[in-house]
């Protein structure tokens, strides 16, 4: 059966230390001593040094006129996995019912461009997603009849293969502007089989549910990377052959242990042509966040030691997370 017949039946509308695997990143700093560092060109004011959770509204994704997403309730089941994606990254999701204004406003900056958000300021961000696509359908295979290379012969018997597919795509606004910051593209399927089940409503929206929540957590380290957690490097230590630095950001920021972090060097540049200057990430080492971590701080392991001796006080760093498929 064809792909376009095969969704038809419910009517569709719509970053050296290498570490091995397994193991821990370790660190007994009884081992390390205090280590000079040069500071950085930049250097984070005190504004910057204050670890504040970064505040989120989500809201219901757009159903549109798709009747399985309606049907299924997916705008609620998307804001749901968007939120718990953002949770990981150390983020704070405020509720959607005190920012009902901001709704409307996003609204109406969507269709008519960006305006400003004028009530309260509730948070910095708001992710506001919209489902594309939602189709459900079962494909039926006959009984099968074949044989091995033993010469004996099997019977697989007759099954229906149940599939929700979503697409769709998740746009980040900063507050109070409504300016369009990212926009993130979602897809996400799921599937069961059983031996006598035709298509019925009943599986399709559940099926479009888990295919909502694999599709989120499928493009999630791209949502999390835009939020991830954020600090400076305030400490180094040295055994004589490596060394590990301290950052100023902890669990209570979203970090854990084996996170991997990106180091980079902040610095000026000069446009030649306008003369303007501004302020550019330069990456100097990748880490990892090893065992030694607390609510605020959390030592890190080069994964270079060559490029550990480029980090400086000061230097300005990021979680960095890996996409991963569910389907």
């Amino acid at each position: 059966m064809k792909a376009s017949a095969y969704f038809s039946i419910m009517g569709v509308t719509f970053l050296s230390l290498i570490l091995v695997s397994g193991c821990a990143t370790t660190v007994d700093l009884s081992k390390f001593h205090d280590a000079d560092m040069k500071e950085a060109e930049i250097m984070p004011s005190k504004a910057l040094l204050k670890q504040e959770r970064r505040k989120i509204v989500v809201f219901d994704a757009d159903e549109g006129n798709l009747r399985n997403a309606v049907d299924a309730q997916l705008g609620k089941t998307f804001a749901v996995a968007v939120e718990a994606e953002l949770v990981e990254a150390g983020a704070e999701i405020v509720d959607r019912e005190l920012a009902i204004k901001l709704k409307d406003e996003l609204r109406l900056a969507e269709s008519h461009g960006a305006g400003n958000y004028k009530g309260p300021q509730v948070a910095q961000y708001t992710v506001r997603g919209k489902l594309n696509s939602a189709e459900y359908g079962a494909k039926y295979y006959e009984v099968n009849r074949w044989k091995d290379s033993e010469g004996k012969y099997h019977v697989d018997p007759a099954y229906y293969e149940h599939k929700g597919v979503v697409a769709g795509i998740a746009s980040i606004y900063e507050l109070p502007s409504l300016r369009l910051l990212a926009t993130v593209k979602v897809d996400g399927s799921a599937s069961i089989t059983d031996p006598k089940m035709s298509a019925n409503q009943q599986t399709g929206a559940s099926l479009l549910r888990t295919a909502t929540v694999n599709a989120i957590r499928r493009s999630g380290y791209e949502l999390k990377n835009l939020f991830s957690p954020q600090g400076y490097v305030v400490e180094r230590r040295s055994d004589g052959d490596k060394s590990i630095f301290k950052i100023l950001m902890g669990a209570s920021q979203g970090v854990r242990s084996e996170d991997k972090v990106i180091i980079y060097s902040l610095r000026k540049k000069m446009n030649a042509l306008t003369g303007e200057e501004k302020t550019e990430e330069f990456p100097v080492a990748h880490a990892i966040v090893s065992d030694q971590i607390n609510n605020t701080e959390s030592w890190v392991v080069p994964e270079n030691n060559d490029a550990s001796l480029l980090v400086r006080l000061g230097d300005f760093v990021k979680v960095r997370y890996e996409g991963k498929h569910f389907y």
